[in-house]
């Protein structure tokens, strides 16, 4: 049975490498040409469109010049939209099989035996948006937009807790199903623990990218701790 599993992982192997292409720099190579060139056509097109003439360039008469005022330290800098944007960048350029698939997991916390649902069900829920997180805190560096985001005033004390709060809400839904479940039993040492893993996982994640500047640590530590903890739990107390 032991070699039979390994057959079963190789062949798994087998199957996955033809899509994995994320250190393979032949491929990367070819990439970032047709990256390259799409970008040099984007600019020529816009150079084209944007070409000044000399009834453009010519200063307007009769109008005041205008004045930008600058953004005040007082000024409200609004959470709830900055967390709309930030769960928005979490959830988006994702297929729409994996929002189904993310939904089916939800629906099956909810009518899924107790025992079920808050341990195999849970346990797919809280892995499936694991690339979703790993993007938390590394954005910047990835998209090399950090010279734009970090030079705003009191960025720590406004980007990262509406990051943070965008990833608890996420994880929050994931396993929603298990969490009214545990409130409805009630089981309230249960629900105290689905609340220390919701607040776990975005923090772990955040914290990582913040440091690591990439998302390779938080995606191999998390599915170790995954592995170790809540899928050998979940399979003990399985049927």
């Amino acid at each position: 049975m032991r070699l039979a599993w390994i057959g079963v992982a190789f062949a798994l192997v087998l199957l996955a490498t033809p899509f994995f292409d994320r250190f393979d720099p032949a491929r990367g190579r070819r990439l970032s040409r047709t990256r390259h060139r799409s970008r040099q056509e984007s600019a020529e097109a816009a150079a084209v469109v944007t070409k000044p003439t000399s009834a453009s360039t010519a200063p307007p008469r009769g109008r005041p010049l205008i004045h930008l005022t600058p953004l005040g330290e007082g000024r409200s800098w609004g959470l709830h939209r900055m967390f709309v944007a930030e769960l928005r960048l979490l959830l988006k350029g994702y297929p729409w099989w994996w929002y189904v698939l993310a939904g089916g997991l939800i629906v099956a916390q909810c009518v899924a035996p107790l025992e079920i649902s808050r341990g195999p069900l849970l346990t797919a829920a809280w892995i499936w948006p694991i690339l979703l997180w790993s993007a938390m805190g590394t954005r910047e560096a990835r998209h090399g937009t950090e010279q734009l985001i970090f030079t705003g005033p009191r960025v720590v004390c406004r980007q990262v807790p509406a990051s943070w709060l965008a990833g608890v809400v996420v994880v929050a839904v994931m396993g929603g199903g298990v969490a009214v479940r545990l409130l409805l039993a009630p089981n309230y040492s249960g629900l105290l623990g689905w609340f220390a893993g919701a607040l776990f996982i975005p923090t772990l994640a955040l914290a990582l990218g913040v440091w690591t500047k990439s998302s390779r640590p938080f995606e191999g530590l998390f599915t170790g701790v995954w592995y170790i903890g809540p899928l050998n739990t979940a399979s003990r107390s399985g049927p």
